[in-house]
């Protein structure tokens, strides 16, 4: 890059700097889908408290958890004494479309020399466009070329810039093994939706390697994802530069030493991996280390760190290696046995076979398992899954199932939050354990008994459908009907349902619930032409009837009394256009309790 280039890239930073280096904190979900933003202190007696600024002013409030969807953990993004800077915050608006262009620039005062960049870009489903133009003193802006872009080695050591110097010019790294490109790296976002970058600390790495250009020109996911570029801009004379970012969806430019929280984490790699999966919802991610005397013992990792989560094997529900593919096992698992533990292993020829029975333990690398009055064993690496019986609790207090705690490393466990400190967060297990987290480790609580319940996450009583010709279209759940994000109008949606026609689908409602709310249209990637008739019922009461939903409109506000009620039905019937498009999405569709919590 010229120097009259690089001018302009460093020289639009300074402008959004004060008001970048502002955080979010910490978020609080209410049932209503508001956020509020501070810094969560304290729980106790079923109450959050958390400092929210107002007007540069700090001041407490307190919510009760059952008011809640979630609670989101936010990690500070800097350190008090990280010398990196926030530049240029480009972040998208809702003022701006999915797919509009959108800038920010700033200034900033550099010695000569090398200087350490951090370029992050995150999107959900916009499209993917990222540019950097830059300026050297005096000049305009214009594109950055690859001469003026280095990096170096993970084994070579530099000095970090120490600052500012008296006249405000930002000093340079001190070092040599400078390389020509930069290094990048893409993560993959999954359900996660960011709001500080500081979130991504955990999320999986999906590839990385080095780069010629500040642009998205590598391989990359279509939607979902972060990519991060790191290396150092070489300043030729001291002087005011500045930059300027245009981008679809999130980009923003750091100088300074990459923050910790984006640094990739390590993760062990090693075979044996199980996917346990806990009857309360929630699952593990580790090894198997044993099983006895009732009790499954597992070990996984969360940054760098191995713990062990000891688990009664009545709250399992679920065990697969992560080799296996249960998805792929529909047709070995017709008539699985509700009253006894199944497990699937490989045969002759790599044949899937189910056993039913129960199971016993671990012994010296294989399963024990009591089969016809018999105990055999099964070599663990012939192991596909197993499936738990569900055997009933009598004592068991549903206030310890109420929450779900999600980790960095998305362990999910079920429970009751105790807690929440500055330095830790406290959760009680179904089983009456108490766990305490890094509050730095911990992602979101998520609140799943309170008066808010997201269909879903809550199984159906009963899902028929009737395709209009052979094949039969199964509903989604939080995607649309070829696997895009769902989407109404110009609005997409993280969670809800879609539903072909013809779908009649029922949940149990046992008179806990008040209201229901969603809101509905078609689903708005795959066209205008759907034609479908909607209904809403309540028991055998039709709530809500919509002969002709059709393609192209905005969202409807669905607003339903369900209270004393005992089952909802969701019909999708075929309209006028026989079910080309018929793909009805029920956005963010959820039930709502009462003032009083069960």
């Amino acid at each position: 890059m010229r120097q009259s280039s690089l001018y302009v890239l460093l020289a639009f930073l300074a402008a959004f700097m004060c008001a970048a280096l502002e955080s979010r904190g910490d978020e609080l979900v209410t049932i209503d889908g508001e956020t509020l933003a501070g810094k969560v202190n304290s729980v106790a007696e079923g109450q959050v408290s958390i400092d929210v600024t107002k007007d540069e002013a700090s001041e407490s409030q307190s919510l009760s958890l059952s008011d809640l969807r979630s609670i989101r953990l936010i990690p500070e993004l800097f350190d008090e004494d990280d010398k990196t800077e926030l530049l240029v915050d480009n972040r998208r608006t809702d003022e701006h479309k999915a797919s509009e262009e959108h800038e920010a620039s700033a200034k900033i005062k550099l010695r000569k020399g090398h200087h350490a960049f951090t370029l992050v870009y995150w999107q959900k489903d916009e499209p993917a466009k990222l540019s950097i133009e830059v300026a050297g003193p005096g000049g305009e802006f214009g594109a950055i070329t690859p001469e003026v872009l280095f990096r170096v080695n993970e084994s070579v050591e530099i000095e970090p810039s120490a600052g500012n110097d008296d006249e405000g010019f930002r000093l340079s790294s001190k070092g040599e093994g400078f390389e020509a490109g930069v290094h990048y790296e893409i993560r993959d976002l999954g359900d996660h939706s960011i709001t500080s970058l500081a979130e991504l600390r955990g999320v999986t790495q999906n590839s990385s390697g080095g780069h010629r250009m500040l642009d998205l020109s590598m391989k990359h996911p279509d939607r979902d994802f972060a990519v991060i570029l790191r290396g150092y801009f070489s300043i030729q004379e001291d002087g005011e530069y500045g930059a300027k970012l245009k981008s679809t969806g999130n980009s923003q430019l750091f100088v300074g030493p990459t923050p910790a929280a984006l640094m990739p984490l390590t993760e062990e790699k090693s075979a044996g991996q199980w996917l346990v999966r806990f009857r309360d919802g929630g699952h593990v991610r580790g090894k198997l280390e044993s099983w006895e005397s009732e009790h499954c013992l597992v070990k996984y990792q969360l940054d760098k760190q191995s713990h062990e989560l000891s688990i009664p094997a009545i709250e399992l529900t679920e065990l697969w290696p992560t080799t296996s593919k249960p998805e792929e096992m529909k047709s070995e698992r017709e008539d699985e046995p509700g009253d006894l533990d199944s497990v699937y292993a490989k045969g002759k020829g790599d044949r899937i076979q189910r056993v039913s029975g129960t199971v016993l333990g671990i012994t010296d690398k294989s399963f024990r398992f009591e089969y016809k009055d018999q105990e055999r064993t099964i070599s663990m690496d012939r192991i596909m899954g197993i499936v738990m019986r569900k055997v009933d609790r009598p004592d068991a207090d549903m206030q310890l199932v109420a929450h779900r705690l999600v980790l960095l490393n998305e362990l999910t466990l079920p429970g009751q939050l105790s807690d929440i400190s500055d330095e830790k967060v406290t959760f009680r297990l179904p089983w009456r354990e108490t766990l305490e987290a890094i509050r730095e480790d911990v992602r979101e609580v998520v609140i799943a008994k309170g008066r808010f319940q997201s269909l879903s996450e809550i199984e159906p009583l009963e899902v028929t459908q009737t395709p209009f010709f052979d094949r039969v279209i199964a509903m989604t759940i939080d995607k649309s009907l070829t696997g895009a994000k769902l989407q109404i109008g110009e609005k997409t949606y993280d969670k809800g349902l879609c539903l072909p026609s013809r779908t009649v689908l029922s949940y149990a409602l046992d008179g806990e619930y008040d209201r229901f709310r969603c809101k509905l249209g078609l689903q708005d990637s795959e066209g205008d032409d759907g034609n479908a008739i909607v209904k809403v019922m309540a028991d055998s009461d039709v709530l809500l009837e919509i002969d002709e939903l059709t393609g192209g409109q905005e969202p409807q506000e669905v607003d339903l009394d369900v209270s004393g009620r005992q089952r909802l039905t969701l019909l999708v019937d075929f309209g006028k256009n026989l079910n080309i498009g018929d793909h009805v999405v029920w956005a963010n569709a959820h039930l709502l309790r009462g003032e009083e919590t069960p």
